[in-house]
């Protein structure tokens, strides 16, 4: 009692000082001092700045967006608390302890929701209310995904995929077919698919034939001979053949930077390119 008498006291010298230095006019109104304060002047205030600036205006979502542009009037955000009917107290509008509505208890203060009708589409076998939680689960985690895109598009992340020309997408099909343990002997055939090969038996030649001992005898020859023949066809044949892929090797690099629709793509020239203009 005395701390609470002390407290009081200071408290009222301390108002007392604020009128008196203040110079403000004081009259007793209903037992109470009340007094008019002056109107609020910066010319002999020193305004502090601010800590931190200005936060920014955050960003539109999606359908923020869309609303603005269609003319369509933004739901106001729902109070978090409601006043329950049932208990004459605020409590939390969803979740854990939530208010419950009037009409959704009976006289015993017992939920109504004891009951479901099924319509003549649903499965009887179904629970209703799991089906109600899982449903509810789903629109839950479909808006949290819609919040992360409104995300990363507001700080420039773009997820599209690249889209594959014809060649990557036959490829893709083609690893995705062969990598079943059949090797896609078993799988079902895409309408116009064209059957590809896997790969040919490995030809073993026989131990014990005709062509066997001739070409020991070749080789045997070719040992033992002085001066061994010089096959001037067969040489003839190995040069051009050599040629041949050579050339087709530099048609294959210098279309390399080429898409599959013929146009070039962009940046610098590659190493390969270079390469071949030296040499020419």
């Amino acid at each position: 009692e005395y701390l609470k008498d002390l407290a009081r006291d200071n408290a009222q010298l301390l108002i007392n000082q604020i009128f008196k230095r203040a110079g403000l006019e004081t009259e007793i109104v209903n037992d109470s001092v009340v007094t008019e304060l002056p109107e609020k002047k910066y010319d002999d205030v020193f305004v502090q700045p601010r800590e931190k600036p200005i936060p920014k205006k955050s960003a539109q979502t999606k359908w923020e967006a869309f609303a603005t542009l269609k003319g369509i009037n933004a739901k106001k955000k729902k109070s978090r608390m409601v006043w329950c009917e049932i208990t004459n107290s605020w409590k939390p509008r969803w979740g854990y302890m939530r208010a419950e509505k009037a009409s959704q208890l009976n006289k015993n203060g017992e939920s109504k929701d004891w009951i479901r009708v099924i319509k003549p589409h649903e499965d009887p076998n179904v629970d209703p209310w799991e089906k109600e939680k899982t449903e509810k689960k789903e629109r839950v985690a479909k808006n949290e995904h819609a919040r992360l895109k409104n995300v990363a598009r507001q700080k420039g992340m773009n997820n599209a995929k690249r889209q594959q020309d014809k060649n990557e997408l036959r490829d893709s099909f083609r690893k995705a077919k062969f990598s079943t343990a059949s090797l896609g002997n078993f799988d079902e055939a895409v309408a116009g698919e064209k059957k590809e090969k896997i790969g040919g038996k490995k030809k073993y030649n026989a131990l014990f034939s005709k062509d066997a001992d001739n070409e020991s005898k070749q080789i045997l020859d070719l040992m033992s001979a002085k001066n061994p023949k010089f096959n001037k066809n067969a040489a003839a044949d190995k040069v051009l053949n050599f040629e041949k892929k050579k050339a087709a090797g530099k048609v294959q690099k210098r279309n390399s930077h080429l898409k599959a629709d013929g146009k070039s793509r962009k940046g610098k020239p590659t190493g390969n390119k270079v390469a071949n203009r030296r040499q020419r």
